[in-house]
C-alpha cells in the first residue's frame, strides 16, 4: 500500500533510519567537535569571569566580624598554602 508507512521506509528502525558505520563515524566527529567548541567557550568565560567569581567566594570573609576565629576568617591565599602544605606532606611521606 502506498500510505502504509512500514513500506515506505523500509531501511528504518525503530530508533529511526538506519546509518552505516561511517555515517556514525561522521555524527561522533561532529559531537565531538561541537563538545570541544563549547568547552572552549566556557573556559573564556571562566577566564574573563575568574575575577568576579573570586570576590564572590571572598565576599563572606570580607564581612565575617574580625572576633571570629582565626580559622573561620582565612583568605584564600592563606587556604591555598596549608592545601599546599598539606600536599607536600603527604608527597614527602610517600617518598620515605
Amino acid at each position: 500500500m502506498a500510505g502504509d508507512p512500514e513500506t515506505e521506509h523500509p531501511d528504518e528502525a525503530e530508533g529511526g533510519p538506519v546509518k552505516t558505520f561511517l555515517e556514525h563515524l561522521e555524527d561522533f566527529r561532529w559531537v565531538l567537535i561541537k563538545s570541544v567548541v563549547a568547552l572552549f567557550l566556557a573556559m573564556l568565560v571562566c577566564l574573563f569571569a575568574a575575577n568576579y567569581v573570586i570576590q564572590i567566594i571572598k565576599w563572606p570573609l570580607t564581612r565575617a566580624p574580625s572576633d571570629t576565629p582565626a580559622l573561620t576568617r582565612l583568605s584564600l591565599s592563606a587556604s591555598a598554602r596549608i592545601m599546599s602544605a598539606i600536599f607536600n606532606s603527604r608527597r614527602n611521606s610517600k617518598n620515605r
